[in-house]
């Protein structure tokens, strides 16, 4: 008996120091502290300052400080655009600091809530009267018309309505796109998750309208015969593309250049409608407007540390869902196995060849090396993040949700080529017109062009060839090749079928 109760005895203490064994292992685990030791350099973390007290980079932080630069209460178009957005999202300290960042009070209330035009056709203006005003699908294809051509109040009175009602709304808009920089301070969906992928991007839902609604006031008045105050609102469009390139990230890049297709449609229309007087004032404007900002910006700096800020959470066995599943334990224990320095070194690496793609001339071989990068990019995904790769969607865990920004990189290239080919077009037939009010005819070719209009003629940037131009009784056709790289002899090109060709054209008379 008593050799049975020493064996017991023997037993439970080895038990109990293999327990006092592993405690140490056991909080490396539990606090999410990797055995391997990440230095903080530019070739891993990217930035090495500020660090949170738990020894993290403060990514939001340092991303602000950068994009904050210059930034003034005077130059900020973000400070004027607020007026119009509501503030259910800026209860508490988080709404104070801002407000404060952007220099302006905090309201009670928006001024003025951001009104879209699609209610004021659609909904019925007598409460007695439920059945919709106008048709959805009418009042879609009025606004299409009306954005894309001049038109008059007598045409469609029912948006002219619109726009008189939201004239004031429509002039805030177009204050805040005159000024020099735009810049939003973070705002959260969450305030217990302070980082980079629960940003809320304010200006997302409502930068498409403002740009539908400055084409629609630009080709108002270029029917009404005030060439200026169209041009303006045209421009306007434009500028607003270029603000929204440089807020952040590749979705603000995205939204901004279909806000740059919307100008273009009302810039296009204004070229066929308006007089040559003003063609080569109106070139300069166009031109001193500058490119879109390059996405490899934005890659380089905020897309970089949203890849990294999610790495960082990984590592510290944070991944979305982890916790309330139970799975964190599993996380911590993968990540004392990984070499997490290497790791981020590669997606460092990584992010400077996918910018590296948006910079190549060539976009047949641009669109090959973004593929390439999302091979590796899901490689390392996987690697970092094996459990929750594995068992759930990608959109249910912090790095599976920056991963699936990226498998829309490909349509932002594309969108950027595009977005790049129709401003040559627009520069062109801008000179085209110049060239006819200084002659009265228009040039034999478009090197006569250069250099008094143009400093060279555009290529096609889907082909190593010249621009197709074709001269008819009726118009002047610029052509290029399009996405496809293929000669689709003039059938326009198609999204959704990602075939045809890319064209303008100016009329002869």
């Amino acid at each position: 008996m008593f050799g049975i109760q020493k064996g017991r005895r023997r037993k439970l203490v080895s038990a109990l120091l293999l327990v006092v064994a592993l405690i140490p292992i056991v909080k490396i685990w539990w606090t999410g502290a990797p055995s391997r030791q990440v230095v903080l350099s530019l070739e891993s973390t990217f930035f090495t300052e500020p660090v949170l007290p738990d020894g993290k980079i403060d990514y939001v932080a340092a991303i602000h400080n950068q994009l904050r630069e210059g930034v003034t209460k005077e130059n900020n178009a973000v400070a004027i655009w607020m007026q119009l957005h509501a503030t259910e999202h800026f209860d508490g300290p988080d709404g104070d600091e801002f407000h404060r960042e952007l220099g302006i009070d905090r309201p009670a209330k928006a001024e003025t809530e951001f009104d879209f035009f699609l209610p004021h056709l659609v909904e019925s203006k007598d409460i007695h009267q439920p059945e919709p005003a106008m048709p959805r699908e009418q009042a879609e294809e009025q606004l299409l018309a009306v954005r894309t051509r001049p038109w008059t109040a007598d045409e469609f009175p029912e948006i002219a309505d619109a726009v008189a009602s939201m004239q004031g709304q429509i002039e805030l808009l177009l204050k805040g796109v005159e000024r020099s920089h735009a810049y939003q301070p973070p705002v959260f969906h969450f305030l217990d998750k302070r980082n980079l992928m629960s940003k809320l991007l304010l200006l997302g839902n409502t930068a498409r309208e403002s740009g539908y609604q400055f084409a629609t006031a630009a080709m108002l008045h270029l029917a009404n015969g005030d060439e200026d105050l169209a041009w303006r609102y045209c421009l306007a469009g434009h500028r607003l593309a270029r603000h929204l390139a440089r807020l952040g990230s590749l979705i603000e890049c995205k939204i901004a250049f279909e806000v740059e297709g919307i100008a273009t449609q009302a810039t296009r229309a204004y070229i066929q409608h308006a007089s040559d007087e003003s063609a080569k004032t109106r070139l300069q404007e166009f031109v001193a407007l500058g490119p879109i900002s390059n996405p490899a910006t934005t890659l380089r700096l905020t897309d970089r540390c949203i890849m990294l800020e999610m790495l960082q959470s990984i590592r510290y066995g944070e991944s979305i869902g982890t916790e309330e599943n139970g799975l964190g334990i599993f996380v911590r224990l993968l990540n004392v196995k990984l070499d997490w320095d290497s790791i981020l070194r590669q997606t460092n690496q990584l992010v400077d060849e996918a910018a590296e793609a948006f910079e190549e001339p060539d976009y047949q071989h641009s669109m090959e090396r973004l593929e390439q990068f999302l091979t590796k990019l899901n490689k390392i995904h996987e690697a970092a993040d094996p459990i929750m790769y594995s068992q759930y969607d990608k959109n249910e865990n912090m790095l599976g949700i920056a991963v699936s920004v990226f498998p829309a990189i490909n349509d932002i290239r594309t969108m950027q080529a595009i977005t790049q080919q129709q401003a040559d077009f627009l520069q062109i037939l801008l000179a085209l017109k110049a060239y006819r009010s200084e002659t009265g005819q228009l040039p034999d070719s478009l090197d006569a062009l250069v250099p008094r209009f143009l400093e060279s003629v555009p290529q096609d940037r889907f082909g190593d060839q010249p621009l197709q131009v074709l001269v008819s009784q009726e118009d002047v056709e610029l052509r290029s090749l399009g996405p496809d790289g293929v000669d689709d002899d003039g059938v326009p090109y198609s999204p959704e079928e990602e075939t045809g060709d890319l064209t303008m054209s100016l009329s002869v008379n």
